[in-house]
């Protein structure tokens, strides 16, 4: 365990200041008031405020529990220490339809086990229910063990690049990605890492990836947990997880985005909800 997490953290930390400059939902665009009502941004209690960068992503599922990636959890010592955000793009500011709450519980996934590793999925429940309206609302699960394809949007806050320091994002951001199949991704990640990519276990059937574009967009650092997101009948489905297995890189070219496959923990997603539904 511990050898494959100093690899893993080594190669992060190289694609993140090669060239001196890198990282983030790379190549995105700022969102617009009510596009993405599902997303949510989540801060350390601590230093919660104005000008104060979001640590992970997530997405609505319902009026009191939101869906991230287990590391995101695991990130903090006490639940008690996260603060969530919903319904404002300026995440950085105080906006009239924003709503915030605190995490009363939360529940990472079981099998988890390693930043590297398969399983990064968990859900929150937060203190205040949300109000829905145009700017806060759930997003919807996709048919179990459905297998994405075609292409997603990842909304998220992390990072823009990274010159000496890093670059936020003032608003939200999202990008659009061609989705690839596992055996095409495989192959980026072996060229990428060579003998380390066995090793990391980066991939298998629980995740899937959107291919690397010519601008080397994708998701990054403190996008973890964003949500990647495809539309069926008009609604907005989620269909990845932005897990921190991997990151893209804005000056390696050939770097893929990897999710946790949604539709492959629906049933999980629901008895971890009805399960504990009175906890407070």
């Amino acid at each position: 365990m511990i050898p494959k997490v100093i690899i893993f953290y080594c190669f992060v930390a190289f694609v993140s200041t090669a060239s001196g400059t890198v990282l983030r939902i790379a190549g995105g665009e700022n969102a617009k008031p009510g596009q993405y009502p599902y997303y949510v941004s989540l801060y350390y209690k601590e230093i919660f405020g104005e000008n104060v960068d979001s640590f992970c992503g997530g997405a609505i599922l319902n009026h009191q529990w939101i869906i991230t990636a287990a590391y995101c959890i695991y990130s903090v010592n006490n639940i008690d220490d996260i603060f969530i955000k919903v319904g404002s793009i300026n995440y950085r500011k105080y906006s009239v339809t924003e709503q915030i709450s605190k995490i009363t519980t939360s529940f990472a996934h079981p099998e988890y086990s390693s930043p590297a590793g398969p399983y990064d999925i968990g859900v929150m429940k937060v203190e205040i229910p949300f109000v829905f309206n145009e700017f806060v609302a759930p997003i919807n699960l996709p048919k179990p063990e459905t297998i994405p394809t075609g292409s997603g949007t990842v909304t998220g806050l992390g990072f823009l690049k990274y010159i000496i320091e890093p670059y936020l994002p003032d608003s939200l951001q999202a990008v659009t990605l061609p989705i690839i199949n596992n055996d095409e991704c495989q192959t980026l990640i072996e060229e990428l890492l060579g003998d380390n990519a066995n090793e990391l276990n980066l991939l298998d059937k629980l995740r899937f990836c959107s291919g690397p574009t010519k601008k080397n967009q994708g998701y990054c650092l403190n996008d973890t947990g964003d949500p990647f997101t495809t539309k069926e009948n008009g609604k907005d489905v989620l269909i990845g997880i932005a897990t921190f297995g991997f990151a893209a890189d804005c000056k390696t070219p050939g770097v893929p985005s990897i999710y946790t496959r949604v539709s492959a923990f629906n049933d999980w997603i629901q008895e971890s909800i009805s399960t504990n539904a009175n906890d407070k």
